[in-house]
Parts: C-alpha cells; sequence; structure tokens
C-alpha cells in the first residue's frame, strides 16, 4: 500500500496493531495492520467515507467516523472484523474513549466543540464549546486542546476531567501557521500530560518545470 493511501494512524493500546484509514480502494475505509509489518485488514467495505479510526481501552474494538447514513456520525467495529454498529446519533467524527473506557468523547464535522457519549450508548452531552478538528487530545486526567481567538491567538488549553475546569497552559508563537492536512489528525499528547506534539505548516512551495520534446 503507497504511502500517499493511508492517514491517520492509530497504535493498538496493546501496542500490537496500528489502525488507519486509506483510500486504496476508491473511497476512504479502515484497515489494521500488525505492528510488526504484514497484509493489512480492511475491516469497513461500505462504498461511503470512513475516516479517523481509534482503539477502545481493551484494543477489541475500532471507532471511526463515517457519512454512510448521510451524515458524519461515530461508528464502532470489531477489530476482528465484521458488522460495523452506529454509535452516535446526533452527528459524530473523530471519536477517542476515555481512560477507563465508559465514555466516548468525540466530535462533529464541520463543528466547534466536544461531545461525550456513554460507550456503551446513551444520550449526549456537550463537555466543551470549543475543540478543532484534528487539534485535540484525551489523556489520563483531562483534554488537551488547541484554542484560536482574534484576541489570544493560538494557544493550548487543558479541560480537567477532575475539577471540569479548562485552563491555559501554554501559547504558541504568533508566526505559527496550522497545517490543513484534512486526513490526519494533527495533535497528539502523552498520557501523562508531559509532552505535546503538533503540526505546522513552515513553508509552503512549488516548482516550476520545463519539458522539452513533449509531444
Amino acid at each position: 500500500m503507497a504511502a500517499a493511501d493511508a492517514g491517520s494512524p492509530r497504535w493498538s493500546p496493546d501496542g500490537r496493531q496500528i489502525a488507519f484509514d486509506s483510500v486504496k480502494e476508491g473511497s476512504f475505509d479502515i484497515y489494521i495492520v500488525s505492528a510488526q509489518g504484514g497484509v493489512p485488514l480492511r475491516l469497513t467495505l461500505d462504498p461511503s467515507a470512513d475516516a479517523r479510526p481509534s482503539w477502545s481501552r481493551d484494543s477489541r474494538w475500532i471507532y471511526f467516523g463515517s457519512n454512510r447514513t448521510g451524515t458524519y456520525q461515530v461508528w464502532k467495529v470489531s477489530a476482528a472484523g465484521g458488522v460495523a454498529m452506529q454509535v452516535t446519533k446526533q452527528g459524530g467524527f473523530e471519536a477517542v474513549e476515555s481512560p477507563d473506557g465508559r465514555l466516548l468523547y468525540y466530535n462533529k464535522r464541520g463543528l466547534v466543540g466536544i461531545w461525550a457519549v456513554p460507550a456503551g450508548g446513551g444520550d449526549e452531552r456537550q463537555v466543551l464549546d470549543r475543540g478543532l478538528e484534528g487539534y485535540w487530545a484525551v489523556t489520563q486526567k483531562g483534554i488537551f486542546l488547541l484554542s484560536s481567538t482574534e484576541k489570544t491567538g493560538l494557544g493550548i488549553e487543558f479541560f480537567s476531567f477532575a475539577t471540569k475546569g479548562l485552563t491555559t497552559v501554554g501559547k504558541l508563537p504568533k508566526d505559527t501557521v496550522l497545517c490543513d492536512v484534512p486526513v490526519i489528525p494533527a495533535f497528539s499528547a502523552a498520557q501523562d500530560g508531559q509532552w505535546i506534539l503538533y503540526m505546522q505548516a513552515d513553508s509552503w512551495g512549488s516548482d516550476l518545470m520545463l519539458v522539452e520534446n513533449f509531444h
């Protein structure tokens, strides 16, 4: 599978497999492959767009966003393969389980904010009124997210599970330009909250080529 075909890689919690999405078959689908390499296993066969996989904490399920019902919702499928099941009803795209596996946090395509629903099903609730697609991460103690306002610019905030409070933990340089790659999450945080990784665009360019004797 060519590198350009695949994106959104996610390690399984047990470190044995990697889930990713790919357009190899013409539309986005979810695949898994052994961390040691090998032939990927295609998990979704629907002609819809299925993208942004993430693992359940027990490594048994893979969540993903799909528009197979006409709007993007969060679905899940067994890592062993099988029929996918719909999780959200009122919209959903990127999804990550809570550390204890009881809640599912997610955002909605085209909307700012983060919602939560019981992993076993139930009513959703909005957790945060901020949170950009591809720029948030769930850790053991809370949710880190990149925020952007005209007044303060780009910053990193932390939502604590314990206090339900939101605090600013860092600012990004004023000249930071976010990398707008729609199929790749661009933000990650270590589970202990000590390190944060984010993607930025340092330069854009192109080359003008002269082709001689072209027919």
